[in-house]
């Protein structure tokens, strides 16, 4: 990977905040928790999801940029289950 393929990639990961809540922002608070089809999650549940990915990423590539022998695992547990890290967060961290 190139530095400017990984700086796109971070770019990218860096925009999705922003990106979100420019999507959610015209919502109203009944649309944001509303949930049309049972049993899927409210656009309210799945922004938390995401915030919390995006946070656990964050973390995981500080800890890979800080650690002396950092240990990148492919799989990692999601509300209790296993689920593969996205490949994008993978490439940026290298």
């Amino acid at each position: 990977m190139t530095a400017l393929e990984r700086q796109n990639l971070i770019q990218k990961i860096a925009q999705l905040p922003d990106q979100v809540a420019e999507l959610v922002a015209p919502l109203s608070p009944a649309q944001l928790v509303a949930r049309p089809l049972m049993p899927e999650w409210s656009v309210a549940q799945n922004v938390h999801h995401l915030v919390d990915s995006h946070m656990n990423s964050y973390v995981r590539c500080k800890l890979i940029a800080t650690e002396q022998n950092h240990h990148l695992s492919l799989m990692t547990k999601m509300h209790g289950r296993p689920c593969l890290m996205p490949a994008m967060l993978i490439l940026a961290c290298r």
